[in-house]
């Protein structure tokens, strides 16, 4: 073999080992700002009424604190808010897939009841519900649109917020957790950024902000796709050009995230934050 052959396919030996070893952050540009894929048009519209209607209610019962206690995260966003303590509302919501109830708050005011704020949590399949600690329900603020944020692995809306919000919400937990064999967040994993590298688009303009936005939205398909009839091919106009997106998120993710088996039971919950006075 001629020398410059074989200093060829050593060099070539050496650059496939250095993509496998190298950080996906290398091989994949990603903008913390926005992403460089257009909106899908038209973009995916709010999946909240179908997801409701295609998974299941597993409340088994709900009961109210005392008034003189709460836990340590819904007392730090009452004062983060600047809310009267006394407004507060803590309870427990049992389902049938756990015996650990989900501690949630609410304020006096907010438009997410108890009973409302349990039967909805309890359609997040339990894989996913698992990976939150608690449900924080707030007034809207003024001249503020409806949201649902994830601080802490806490799920905290504000105002009469969609479905869709709170599971977008949840996905930045599922990001952290969520995917076996995967070190860090799996928005920043190979798996996805080379799924994100083959889509012609991404599903909104939420998901064009960053990839952990991207990401939290494609936790949403992937569920509409395993649950609702039809999924997102029969579904969503477009679908082929946000395909590898979804489909990567449902083959990298836990089998049983999505609800869609019979008998699986909440594990590995994450600590409540302390139980305090108020």
């Amino acid at each position: 073999m001629a020398p410059t052959t074989i200093w060829f396919l050593a060099l070539v030996g050496i650059f496939s080992s250095v993509v496998q070893c190298a950080p996906s952050s290398l091989l994949f540009p990603k903008d913390a700002s926005s992403l460089d894929k257009p909106v899908l048009s038209p973009p995916v519209p709010d999946l909240s009424k179908d997801l409701l209607n295609n998974l299941r209610d597993l409340l088994n019962s709900d009961s109210i604190w005392q008034p003189s206690l709460t836990n340590q995260d819904c007392k730090d966003w009452f004062q983060k808010e600047g809310f009267k303590l006394e407004d507060i509302e803590t309870y427990n919501a049992t389902y049938g897939d756990c015996e650990v109830p989900w501690t949630m708050c609410r304020h006096k005011s907010a438009p997410y009841g108890m009973k409302t704020t349990s039967i909805i949590w309890g359609r997040v399949p339990v894989r996913l519900r698992s990976y939150i600690r608690h449900v924080i329900a707030l007034p809207a603020k003024i001249n503020g649109l409806p949201e649902a944020i994830n601080d802490n692995d806490n799920v905290v809306i504000t105002g009469n917020a969609r479905f869709s919000q709170i599971l977008a919400a949840v996905g930045k937990s599922v990001d952290k957790y969520g995917f076996p064999n995967t070190t860090g967040l799996y928005h920043n994993s190979f798996e996805w950024l080379n799924a994100y590298a083959h889509d012609k688009a991404v599903p909104s303009a939420v998901a064009a902000i960053d990839q952990t936005e991207n990401l939290a939205q494609f936790i949403i398909l992937a569920l509409y796709e395993k649950r609702v009839r039809g999924g997102v091919e029969e579904q969503i106009p477009g679908w082929e050009s946000i395909s590898h997106g979804y489909r990567q998120v449902i083959k990298n993710a836990y089998r049983d995230s999505w609800g869609d088996k019979e008998g699986v039971l909440c594990q590995k919950r994450l600590n409540d934050s302390d139980i305090i006075s108020v």
